[in-house]
Parts: C-alpha cells; sequence; structure tokens
C-alpha cells in the first residue's frame, strides 16, 4: 500500500487522515505501566497494534524506531486506544475470544482494571 507521509504534526482527537496516511502515536506516562495499543474502526472489535511497557514520566512514540503505522483502505471513523495497567493483561487472549464492538465501554468491562485512553479519527 502506497500512502504519503507529511511532515510531523498533531493531530487532534477527531482530526482526518485519508486511507494509506502513516503515523505514530506519542503517549506519556506518570507512573510504570503496561501499554496495549489496539485500533478499532467503526464497530468492529479492536485489532492489538502493540503491547510494550513504559517507565514513569516516559514520552515514547510508537511504534518507534523511525517505523510507522499505516491507515488501510477502509474509511470510517477508527478509535484509537492505549490501555495502561500497573499488572499485565490479557489482552490477547480476551480479543481472541471477541469482543462484540470495539467501544470504550466494552473495553472498560473487559479490562476494568486498566486506565484506558481514547483517540478518535477520521479515515478518509
Amino acid at each position: 500500500m502506497t500512502g504519503r507521509i507529511t511532515p510531523p504534526f498533531e493531530l487532534q482527537n477527531g482530526g482526518q487522515l485519508e486511507s494509506g496516511d502513516y503515523y505514530q502515536v506519542r503517549l506519556s506516562v506518570d507512573r510504570d505501566a503496561h501499554l496495549y495499543l489496539l485500533v478499532s474502526s467503526g464497530d468492529q472489535p479492536p485489532v492489538l497494534l502493540l503491547q510494550d511497557t513504559m517507565q514513569a514520566g516516559e514520552i515514547r512514540d510508537f511504534p518507534g524506531n523511525e517505523k510507522l503505522f499505516q491507515l488501510d483502505q477502509s474509511k470510517g471513523t477508527e478509535w484509537i486506544y492505549a490501555l495502561l495497567s500497573e499488572k499485565e493483561l490479557p489482552v490477547q487472549e480476551t480479543l481472541k475470544r471477541g469482543l462484540k464492538d470495539g467501544k470504550e465501554e466494552t473495553l472498560r468491562q473487559a479490562f476494568p482494571e486498566a486506565s484506558i485512553r481514547a483517540f478518535r479519527l477520521e479515515h478518509r
């Protein structure tokens, strides 16, 4: 898939990107945490993009090492979720069993011990 790489800019919540565009996610944490980065398109169940750990005070770009995520061809509303927890979560196992949708409330029910940050973008 080809796409455009633009100079870095901060996309505001609810901002727009086009199919094929590349992006990174910047996160900061105030305490040590296990990170699970998920994406959901429309009402589709979320997909795990990556998991990692972060240390208190750390600011990082994901996927990191000058790598980028790329939007697919499925247009619509995309949700990017960062699940943060002091303890490891069974995210992969829970996603394999299936969630009914990719809504924030569904994730909060599945992972009540996690802090969840949600970001919405319009995929054009």
